[in-house]
């Protein structure tokens, strides 16, 4: 496994797990990946550094996973030809990392419609990925905040300028 620095175009970490990697998952929390190998071991690892947070050896020779919406399942694909499923414990208190987009809503008051005037205010616009809520906020959260449907936090993220000619 290798880790890249995309800005800077260098490695910032690699591993040898001694298996060919099937699947890998950022969790979340943006914190911790977990990775799983061709003879069915999964690995929780903490990014940067790649250090081993937690080690399961699964029966199942696996080809392929998905990562759950909520963070907390991974469903695994294997040679058995069945889908297995995975129970991710000790992520319910994590908070977990949205993306904010950026928009603009017209706004006025009563006396601005009396006059026919609108304004424009920004507005941020980010969907929470364990209940699907979107949620509109005028500015951006500092810190991890509540989603008003499930409760799960979420630390709210600018969008991040995409890559180009990479």
């Amino acid at each position: 496994m290798r880790l890249w620095d995309l800005d800077e175009r260098t490695e910032i970490a690699t591993v040898n797990l001694g298996a060919e990697v099937r699947a890998c998952f950022y969790m979340l929390d943006a914190h911790s990946v977990v990775i799983a190998d061709v003879v069915g071991r999964l690995f929780l690892m903490a990014v940067p550094t790649f250090e081993v947070l937690s080690q399961v050896q699964t029966p199942y020779r696996v080809l392929c996973g998905k990562l759950s919406p909520t963070g907390m399942q991974l469903g695994l694909g294997a040679e058995d030809g069945l889908v297995h499923f995975v129970a991710l414990d000790g992520f319910e208190d994590a908070s977990l990392v949205v993306t904010a987009v950026e928009g603009m809503r017209e706004q006025s008051g009563l006396f601005d419609r009396f006059l026919g005037k609108t304004r424009m205010t920004r507005t941020y616009s980010y969907t929470c990925p364990s209940c699907r809520q979107v949620v509109e906020a005028s500015s951006l959260p500092t810190q991890p905040v509540p989603c008003p449907r499930c409760r799960r936090s979420l630390r709210v993220c600018s969008r991040q300028p995409q890559l180009q000619g990479v």
